[in-house]
């Protein structure tokens, strides 16, 4: 069985309910077919308060088709009740005090009695992406409930021709129905992970390309960086030239000393390696304990890994070659006929501080512009009048 975050697992249509679900099952086109709910809020009455919890609605074989491991207790089947809930780690954790006996419980959900019987790790993240984490996971109680539907391929199945049996497969479900909910115009086949996600589904795309200026303008920082180092540098080799040239005048090789050079600047782009590494370890851990004030629970579980270390790596020897390489070929070549070059020395100077400057305006006014985007955002008109207007949420218990 293909294993459930792999590119090999899709999602197909997001307008289906419970029958669809189960017809898709039964046609035998993949492997395992489950479903669950964009978004349901269910009330919550501890025996002090009631608060709004943001749950999904899955199918009942939900948690076997995904194979999703649990930390505590097991998630729920086809033959468990329709009163059962599995809880979301970091809900867990702050309403229950991370207490496994928790398990076997009664919560009291919509004036219903909910048995837990599961406990998300704290590692689990949703299909959806984005940070999206609910509170708990209920079965589907209502026929008509939209669902998107997550699917097994079958081993060497590949996404078009999962496509193309889904398609005939709903052109079949169609018949009598009206063209306007005809579920074969609702058909894609996307898989939930990977690369292939960003370049098939339009709105990851969106997002893709979100990142993608970030990491433009990250690079740009990058650049400043760079640059404000390959000026100290140059600094520092004006000091040194008396030096170099001594070595070179001793038989030292300029290859030899350009190595040397570089491995100077390799330490200090390690050093900032390692402190940027261990920053955006602390930083990520700050932002999981930030709890947004949003709708609906957003998580930012950003752990670095190997990955980032190695991205890490690679922007290291990036910026060392960048900030190194210039001012090690120039320091060199100034050293045999310092007089000859001190004009290029300066010149060299003079198009770093230019450069600096330009990419620095670049970002500054890419920043006014966002700046002035959020502003005007926060000022536009609903339509009506917003003064002296509340807006009261009471929950029921």
């Amino acid at each position: 069985m293909p294993p459930p975050w792999s590119t090999s697992a899709s999602a197909a249509n997001s307008h289906a309910r419970q029958e669809h679900v189960e017809a898709l099952r039964e046609s035998g086109i993949f492997h395992e077919v489950a479903g669950a709910s964009e978004e349901t809020f269910l009330n919550w009455n501890d025996g002090v308060e009631t608060r709004q919890l943001f749950a999904v609605q899955t199918t009942p074989n939900y948690f076997p088709a995904l194979g999703l491991p649990l930390a505590h207790g097991r998630g729920y089947g086809p033959s468990d009740p329709k009163e059962v809930v599995v809880l979301r780690h970091n809900f867990w954790r702050r309403h229950f005090n991370s207490d496994p006996a928790v398990i076997g419980r009664s919560m009291n959900l919509a004036g219903r009695a909910y048995t837990i019987i599961g406990i998300l790790p704290e590692s689990h993240r949703t299909l959806v992406g984005f940070g999206f984490s609910p509170d708990l996971y209920v079965p589907v109680t209502g026929r008509e409930t939209p669902l998107a539907l997550t699917a097994r391929l079958k081993p060497g199945m590949t996404a078009r021709q999962a496509l193309a049996a889904v398609t005939t497969f709903a052109t079949r479900l169609d018949a009598g129905v009206s063209d306007r909910h005809r579920w074969e115009q609702h058909c894609e086949v996307t898989p939930i992970a990977g690369f292939d996600r960003f370049r098939l589904e339009k709105m990851m795309r969106s997002v893709g390309w979100f990142f993608v200026l970030l990491q433009v303008a990250l690079g740009l920082v990058l650049l400043i960086a760079c640059v404000n180092v390959a000026s100290l540098l140059l600094a520092r080799a004006s000091a040194r030239q008396r030096e170099i040239a001594v070595r070179l005048s001793l038989g030292a090789g300029r290859a030899r000393l350009m190595q040397q050079l570089l491995v100077e600047s390799l330490l200090l782009s390690l050093g900032g390696a390692l402190l940027g590494f261990a920053l955006a370890h602390l930083i990520a851990t700050l932002l999981a304990r930030i709890h947004l004030p949003l709708p609906v629970p957003i998580q930012l579980q950003i752990e670095p890994d190997w990955r980032v270390a190695a991205y890490a790596a690679l922007l290291t020897v990036v910026a060392t070659i960048a900030s190194g390489l210039l001012p090690a070929w120039q320091t060199v070549r100034e050293s045999i006929a310092p007089q000859l070059h001190r004009e290029n020395r300066f010149r060299l100077r003079r198009a770093l501080v230019v450069s600096q400057i330009a990419v620095s305006l670049i970002l500054l006014a890419t920043g006014f512009l966002f700046i002035r985007n959020l502003i005007h955002s926060n000022s536009l008109s609903p339509g009506f009048d917003v003064r002296r207007t509340v807006r009261a949420d009471v929950y029921l218990p």
